[in-house]
């Protein structure tokens, strides 16, 4: 996470979050740089806070609508089933390394992976009811 000085409005600082901040036009050639997030519970521990981005919250149009602000962020519930969530995005994932253009789905499970390094993690995403499993 880096801090922005972009401004501040209110006088509070802006924060912006470096996730999956790639050069895009280096992403066919390989040569993606990925900047270092934390662990779900590493930001916790830092004073960051998790909560869904939900529909009845706000019109959340899909499963990417991720943000950061105020030191939360939001994240849609994701409903993990066993037997099926490995292969869809492996799928998709070649499909988007295929097809030149989006990288949403490679961005989504390389911010997911970096959230995610234990059981803990996982507990906690499931707490805060952005990950689900039904399988």
């Amino acid at each position: 996470m880096e801090k922005a000085n972009a401004g501040e409005e209110g006088g509070q600082e802006k924060w912006k979050l470096i996730c999956c901040a790639r050069e895009k036009e280096n992403v066919r050639k390989g040569l993606a740089e990925w900047q270092s997030l934390r662990c779900a519970t590493k930001l916790e521990e830092a004073g960051i806070q998790f909560m869904i981005n939900s529909i009845k919250k706000r019109d959340v149009m899909s499963l990417f609508d991720i943000s950061f602000t105020d030191a939360t962020m939001k994240i849609p519930t994701f409903v993990v089933e066993d037997c099926n969530t490995k292969r869809l995005f492996r799928n998709l994932i070649a499909y988007e390394l295929y097809e030149e253009g989006s990288t949403y789905v490679i961005d989504y499970v390389t911010l997911m992976d970096s959230l995610i390094n234990s059981a803990k993690d996982v507990q906690s995403l499931r707490f805060h009811g952005i990950m689900e499993n039904i399988g």
